[in-house]
């Protein structure tokens, strides 16, 4: 049976007794670390999708000779081929990284994006946004912490 309470020292130990509020510490320099870590594998999948996934239309002219085999060679084919087995393991990290992205506020996406991916300075991005400095810091601690929530990468001591 719950006991309901009047009064504000009753309310206080009420409050007190309930377990939800017990959350471990969040460790944010271990947090930050594993985001800058998920960021980092982001930006090398991003450069490598696009990489050799488009087949060459242009002919190629090169001083070699030719080797003559019997094998037939495709650049549309080993295009297909690498979008198909390489380029879809890419594909899945870029969209799981950017649906965290789109998941946190616009101004905390918007200031990691600048500040993480595009690697701006915090002046440059507060002259753009019309923040301060310090308020870019503090916008960016908050889009950390949320990102790594979204991700799944959040460490506790």
């Amino acid at each position: 049976m719950m006991t309901i309470y009047h009064s504000k020292e009753g309310r206080c130990k009420y409050l007190e007794s309930i377990d939800l509020f017990d959350y471990p510490e969040l460790n944010y320099i271990k947090t930050k670390q594993a985001v800058m870590q998920v960021i980092g594998r982001y930006k090398n999948a991003l450069n490598k999708l696009y990489l050799k996934s488009m087949p060459s239309i242009t002919p190629h002219y090169t001083i070699v000779p030719p080797s003559y085999t019997n094998q037939f060679h495709s650049s549309t084919e080993d295009a297909a081929l690498y979008a198909d087995t390489v380029g879809k393991k890419f594909k899945d990290y870029v969209e799981r990284v950017n649906t965290a992205l789109n998941s946190i506020p616009a101004t905390n996406r918007i200031v990691i994006y600048k500040s993480l991916i595009l690697e701006q300075s915090d002046v440059k991005i507060g002259n753009e946004l019309n923040y301060s400095e310090f308020t870019i810091r503090d916008l960016r601690m908050e889009g950390i912490t949320q990102l790594a929530y979204a991700l799944g990468v959040d460490v506790y001591d």
